[in-house]
């Protein structure tokens, strides 16, 4: 049986992704998931997000779920030593948000190219989302460092684990991201422009995969093909992968200019959605007004079911759409 690796744009703990983490499962024979909080372990939300992740693996997918930690940098010889075992008994590995570049910090030195390509030799899986995503390339956008801070624009080194399977590329998970509105936030939130930038500082040799959000490319190495799941479409350089597309890239790069077919203009929400919306969370705030805090946490959790989050303010309530960050 062949091992697999799989690349997720975005949602990985969605409805959308569920066929996609079911075929994983089945086709590794696995009942479990190991699942690594690196890349999530600075924020403060980690054990909440951890938690998350795991009641979704076992009520959506029921599946078993190891949590394989490592979360700083400096963690100790056998902490680091706890990891790795983790990892070399799993046969579906999974990881998810956070930060590209602190995940390859902390697994500086570990060895996890080896590790990863071990689970895939078995005949399990790795499967990758958002900012872990970004990992598997030759290089990786330090997608924080160049959004969130400014600093100019570079690329880190990646696992290069996809080098293995004949893939000498980059990943860019939420390449058609729109959550900036009226500013660009494509391309896994560096935006096209900076984007462009960013490729030309790479050899001639090295591809791009691009992964839409809410959706998956399973690379199976010993069938030597690539196959896309989920809602939308994924891309080698200028041209979707079609499914069974073979694992070769090209030599070299065609001309940039051809990379960008189509750019992502602002988001246009269904008006009959955005009404009902609307309606609910004026609901809730009628609610809150009446000091019905009961009604107003159900209104609120029904809301989340559909990725909403309500913000309240002293002028009101505003919300928006919950994404999966890099």
């Amino acid at each position: 049986m062949s091992g697999l690796v799989v690349i997720i744009g975005s949602g990985e703990l969605g409805e959308s992704m569920r066929s996609t983490h079911r075929r994983v499962l089945d086709h590794t024979g696995a009942d479990s998931v190991t699942l690594l909080d690196t890349p999530y372990g600075f924020q403060e939300n980690a054990e909440p997000l951890t938690e998350r992740m795991v009641a979704h693996f076992r009520n959506a997918l029921d599946a078993k779920v190891e949590v394989a930690s490592l979360q700083r940098p400096h963690a100790s010889a056998s902490e680091r030593q706890e990891f790795l075992d983790a990892i070399s008994r799993s046969q579906v590995v999974f990881a998810g948000p956070g930060s590209p570049s602190y995940a390859l910090r902390v697994w500086e030195g570990l060895g996890m190219r080896d590790a990863f390509s071990k689970v895939i030799e078995r005949g399990g899986a790795v499967v990758m989302a958002s900012a872990a995503a970004l990992t598997l390339g030759r290089r990786a956008i330090p997608v924080y460092e160049i959004y969130k801070v400014g600093e100019d624009l570079h690329w880190i080194d990646g696992l290069d684990l996809l080098s293995t399977m004949g893939l000498k590329t980059v990943v860019v998970p939420h390449w058609n991201n729109r959550e900036g509105g009226f500013h660009d936030t494509s391309h896994c939130f560096i935006g096209e422009r900076r984007f462009r930038a960013l490729v030309q500082m790479l050899p001639a040799d090295i591809s791009v995969i691009g992964v839409e959000e809410h959706t998956s490319v399973l690379i199976d190495p010993v069938a030597g093909s690539l196959q896309v799941m989920g809602k939308g479409r994924a891309y080698l350089n200028d041209q979707p992968i079609e499914n069974g597309r073979g694992l070769d890239t090209p030599a070299s790069r065609p001309a940039f200019a051809d990379l960008f077919p189509e750019t992502p203009g602002p988001i246009e929400e269904p008006e009959g959605e955005v009404a009902l919306i609307d309606l609910l969370v004026e609901l809730r705030a009628a609610a809150r007004a009446r000091n019905d805090y009961a009604e107003s946490d159900r209104i609120r959790d029904a809301l989340a079911q559909l990725d909403i989050e309500v913000h309240d303010h002293p002028q009101g309530p505003t919300w928006n759409r919950r994404h999966d960050h890099a």
